[in-house]
């Protein structure tokens, strides 16, 4: 928590609150002004991995880009490893584990000639405890979920066709494709409209429109969106909700969460909710309902992160029907984030860092 813009100035960037009063859980977001002066073994491997997935990123950027270009844009590439162990009222003798990654490389010094062109990838490990103990950890009938990607992996290409912005609304569009890793090996294409609009100082408010084909579900369209509002200096309330219909899917499978969050320190943030989601050509029309607590905060270095999340809820199969169960999950996660310098003509010296001013005598 603690990245913000204000809700006169609407954002499409990942990573960043909406509100100066508006605390953000999500991915990127600084947790801390310290900034940490001593390095160690850790900082050196972290260093080390991020030279080594970025460097030929930047290699290629600055091979395309045109070297006269006074203003390039600055390159924030981003990766997201996070692992997760959940716990279950009734998940059997073990926990799931699931491990995913994310990735956005985006190359800046191209931009001029391709628009915005970035690289785009998403994965998600199965149950690992599932796989090697089959039928001793699942629940006895298992009820599939709009969110279930488990075991998924998609790496494609985005570009910005166009983007808007104006002090209440931003919008852009873009296009995509890929490949699925999966088998057997598959491909999608999708083109995406978001936008991000401010009401006053009170609400904000994002939507995204998404048509898509890709081999395993065929034609479908997803529709998302979510209101904001902040409460205080450190506190909003997030209605958001999602919907999504393809070829092979249980009519619209849809989902909607309300939640409040909030920072408690300048390194911690929670975020309280009901969450409730399921699909039109379902047995029941709700597949289960949620509170859940979510608690998260960088641990000893800014881009490790630490979440425990506690919950109840009622979801419904056919063995058991409608019934109560809690679960908690723990989760770690490390980020990586690459930067690059603008770049500058050729002969112009390197700008020198600011110097602190000498106190006052």
């Amino acid at each position: 928590p603690g990245a913000a813009t204000t809700a006169a100035a609407p954002t499409l960037e990942p990573g960043a609150a909406t509100t100066a009063a508006a605390p953000t859980l999500e991915p990127g977001a600084a947790t801390t002004v310290e900034e940490e002066t001593d390095e160690n073994w850790l900082d050196i491997g972290h260093a080390f991995i991020e030279h080594r997935i970025f460097a030929p990123v930047l290699r290629v950027d600055r091979f395309f880009s045109d070297q006269r270009s006074m203003e390039a844009e600055r390159a924030r590439s981003f990766i997201r490893w996070r692992q997760e162990l959940r716990l279950h009222e009734y998940g059997g003798r073990f926990p799931s584990y699931t491990t995913t990654v994310s990735a956005n490389l985006k190359l800046p010094g191209i931009n001029e000639q391709l628009k915005r062109l970035q690289v785009e990838i998403a994965g998600q490990s199965r149950d690992a405890f599932t796989a090697l103990f089959p039928g001793e950890h699942a629940s006895p009938a298992e009820v599939p979920t709009s969110d279930q990607t488990f075991g998924s992996a998609e790496a494609g290409l985005g570009y910005r066709i166009f983007e808007t912005l104006s002090d209440e609304v931003a919008t852009h569009g873009d296009l995509g494709a890929g490949v699925l890793f999966q088998l057997p090996p598959g491909v999608y294409g999708r083109a995406r409209l978001r936008f991000v609009e401010s009401f006053g100082a009170k609400f904000l408010s994002r939507q995204a429109v998404i048509g898509f084909w890709r081999s395993d579900t065929r034609f479908g369209t997803t529709e998302t969106a979510e209101i904001e509002r902040p409460l205080a200096r450190s506190t909003l309330v997030r209605l958001s909700g999602s919907s999504t219909i393809t070829e092979r899917s249980r009519g619209f499978e849809w989902g909607g969460d309300l939640s409040l969050i909030g920072t408690l320190k300048s390194r911690v943030g929670a975020q309280l909710g009901f969450g409730i989601n399921g699909a039109t050509r379902a047995i029941t029309p709700v597949d289960a309902y949620r509170f859940y607590l979510r608690l998260r905060r960088d641990f000893y270095r800014k881009w490790i992160f630490l979440e425990l999340e506690p919950q109840y809820g009622w979801p419904w199969d056919p063995v058991r029907k409608r019934h109560g169960e809690w679960a908690v999950a723990f989760r770690l996660e490390i980020q990586f984030q690459g930067t690059e310098a603008p770049v500058r003509p050729p002969g112009e010296a390197e700008p020198q860092e600011p110097r602190d001013p000498s106190p006052a005598r």
